[in-house]
């Protein structure tokens, strides 16, 4: 889809509001209230009760791939925000958004809340949530592309707590050619190593994945979780220094079968809780095909001890 001009000044991607223009939601440029990789997100000025993502969109002339058909099923769930549209102004694409109050869970990392005598069924509970998004959109050929911590909201919902996956900014459609994105620390290792490849020949072209790169994400989610630690599984800071790692990895491993729980000795850390070490190992597998789906891993959860209470149990923050 071209755009006809790019002095147009903005133009519709997508409008849900039912009474209004999805243009006249602009960015408080003087209120930032986040920022990332990928562009910043502002309040909006015309209702507080919504936030604009504001992202520069570098292939001029098109339209991104966020779009109607990924929209369409963002309000349906209810650990996933509500999208009302979307426009293009000039080259940046702007994504407006419900805004979601709560914590981050990297600030329920810095303050200990996710220790083992504390925290073990709220974590539990929340990669039970973030599964709960992910298999939505999966469910309908969408990936999420960018599930990190950073991208984990807390909120208080009826004095239980909710967890709602964030940031659709760089959802995608599944089964189809796409530039690699993300954040390179969760990055899987096909998207690593497709980035690797581009970097040889020189060239941009498009990589085939699917949503098993969210669940290689998912497990490095999960390991900074499980641990209560506020750190990284990965000590590098960008796709070039991630290479090198997965690459030393492939030429050392003895079979299909290895994975980087082994590699990384990672497997004893885990040992308290046998349903997180086996989430987790079935989550961090180097080949897509052998990584669980989120529905499995949801099949697998309902079928623990801990179900009941990830359902009922008044999880209220003290």
């Amino acid at each position: 889809m071209i755009l006809d001009k790019l002095d147009i000044g903005k133009k519709i991607i997508y409008n849900r509001h039912p009474d209004a223009n999805i243009i006249d939601f602009t960015p408080d440029y003087s209120n930032m209230c986040g920022e990332g990789k990928f562009g910043k997100v502002y309040n909006c000025k015309q209702d507080p009760q919504y936030v604009i993502k504001s992202i520069p969109y570098i292939r001029r002339g098109e339209y991104p791939e966020t779009d109607k058909n990924i929209m369409d099923f963002l309000d349906k769930d209810k650990n996933l925000p509500l999208i009302l549209g979307s426009y293009m102004e000039h080259t940046y694409l702007h994504i407006v958004m419900e805004k979601i109050d709560g914590t981050d869970v990297t600030d329920f990392l810095q303050e200990g809340l996710l220790t083992l005598d504390k925290g073990l069924l709220l974590t539990k509970k929340i990669i039970f949530e973030v599964l709960t998004a992910l298999s939505h959109l999966h469910r309908h050929g969408i990936i999420h592309g960018d599930v990190k911590a950073e991208n984990v909201r807390i909120r208080i919902v009826a004095t239980k707590f909710q967890t709602v996956l964030i940031d659709l900014g760089l959802a995608v459609k599944s089964k189809e050619k796409k530039r690699v994105v993300g954040t390179a620390l969760y990055a899987a290792p096909e998207m690593v190593h497709f980035f690797y490849d581009n970097s040889l020949t020189g060239e941009s072209r498009l990589c085939e994945y699917d949503e098993k790169t969210d669940i290689w994400s998912f497990g490095l989610l999960l390991h900074r979780l499980a641990l209560g630690i506020n750190t990284y599984l990965f000590d590098a800071n960008s796709y070039i220094e991630l290479i090198d790692m997965h690459q030393e990895f492939r030429k050392n491993q003895k079979d299909s079968s290895s994975t980087f729980l082994k590699e990384w000795e990672l497997e004893e850390k885990f040992n308290y809780d046998l349903e997180l070490d086996l989430i987790l190992t079935h989550s961090i597998q180097y080949y897509p095909e052998k990584r669980f789906s989120a529905d499995e891993l949801l099949n697998f959860l309902r079928n623990t001890d801990d179900y009941q209470c990830l359902l009922y149990e008044d999880l209220q923050k003290k």
